[in-house]
């Protein structure tokens, strides 16, 4: 997991299309990850999201982050606000 006030490490991972998104490119704005275990589009659709969901089937960025394996309280791993420098 990643701790609290320390930058955001970059990541890249396919949307929707399978054109790859980096956290970098969204450097000086403000982001929202939400971590979902399942497949982006049926819930892209089911909720009519209209912004970009990433795909990481390996888990890798998802591991990183500590939104998955063993589970967490959710005090422990949501809502922390990491700087992206």
């Amino acid at each position: 997991m990643i701790a609290e006030n320390s930058p955001a490490p970059d990541f890249t991972l396919p949307n929707a299309d399978g054109q790859p998104v980096s956290l970098s490119s969204f450097r000086g704005r403000s982001v929202v990850l939400f971590f979902y275990p399942a497949s982006h589009k049926k819930f892209q659709a089911k909720y009519g999201l209209p912004y970009t969901l990433l795909s990481d089937p390996e888990r890798k960025v998802l591991t990183a982050w500590g939104a998955y394996g063993e589970k967490v309280q959710t005090s422990d791993a949501a809502n922390q606000v990491l700087p992206y420098l």
